[in-house]
């Protein structure tokens, strides 16, 4: 068939996108909906409109993050969390490594660009906005979710204590797979074109792009190869090296490919991935993003 193509300038990949993932209008998707046509049958889905009204797409400009936190330290590296895995990370303040993504657009270097990916600042009490808590939103932002049998989730359990995010779709679909014997992952990132993550598998996770657009590289549970596969090789590198010493892998045309299903991501949609779904990233754009892992029946 025919495909849309996405070029990946350092592994010097025209790569195509062959994505099955349907795609949602959240606005016209229920609570009920989602639990029972995705989360419960560990299906992959596109939303659209699920965070229109949130506050992130404002508060993480260039501006807003060089004024607000610019003396704040932030912690980069090649790859999410690299330090695990014996990769060096690098600390700077916010000024500076927004900065060095502006020159990354701009002139990119030679070595795999920097990149935050980040769960500590999002509980930091420094990192929030004393004035956006007494605008006139804060009672979208204050109102627990719902449980998809009318009960109010424990405080301890609302993603509504952080500002950036208001009400809407994405609120009520947390209230539809959250409860008291689950936990919540929540991560934030900013990375320039071309960082990205490794190949991973995690519990159930929402990822929201507020900014840029995003290439994701999925394989299923079931994939003989790739499915539920752990690495540390840089997604550019893995996509370059693949490439080179197999092709096919990227041509497949079969009912079950050997390759991956490669689906881009566009700004304001948020991208729901089931547990133990196989999955690496690439920023094809300065990229800024949430991500939220669900620690419930996984």
């Amino acid at each position: 068939g025919d495909y849309d193509t996405v070029y990946i300038p350092r592994a010097d990949v025209h790569l195509r996108k062959r994505c099955p993932i349907q795609v949602v209008d959240a606005t016209e998707m229920s609570q009920e909906e989602f639990r029972r046509d995705f989360w419960m049958l560990g299906k992959p889905v596109i939303m659209r409109n699920a965070t229109n009204n949130w506050p992130a797409t404002w508060m993480w400009s260039d501006e807003y993050l060089m004024d607000r936190h610019g003396d704040d330290m932030v912690t980069v590296g090649e790859i999410p969390y690299g330090d695990r895995f014996g990769r060096k990370y690098y600390d700077m303040t916010m000024r500076d490594y927004v900065n060095y993504v502006k020159e990354q657009e701009q002139n990119p270097s030679g070595e795999p660009p920097l990149y935050i990916f980040d769960s500590v600042s999002l509980d930091n009490d420094d990192w929030t906005d004393r004035n956006f808590k007494e605008s006139d939103v804060r009672e979208g932002i204050d109102t627990p979710p719902v449980s998809p049998t009318g009960g109010k989730i424990p405080p301890e359990f609302h993603h509504s204590k952080y500002l950036w995010m208001g009400d809407g779709p994405l609120h009520d679909y947390y209230g539809a797979v959250m409860h008291p014997g689950g936990t919540r992952w929540h991560q934030w990132y900013i990375g320039p074109p071309e960082t990205g993550a490794p190949f991973h598998f995690h519990c159930q996770a929402f990822n929201t792009l507020t900014h840029g657009r995003k290439l994701w590289m999925i394989f299923s549970p079931s994939h003989p190869k790739m499915g539920m596969t752990y690495a540390n090789l840089h997604p550019v590198k893995w996509l370059k090296q693949t490439y080179e010493a197999a092709p096919q892998v990227f041509t497949d045309d079969s009912d079950n490919p050997i390759g991956p299903v490669v689906c881009e991501q566009f700004e304001g949609e948020t991208l729901f991935i089931p547990g133990h779904w196989t999955h690496a990233t690439i920023n094809l754009e300065t990229c800024r993003g949430f991500a939220a892992e669900v620690h419930h029946d996984c």
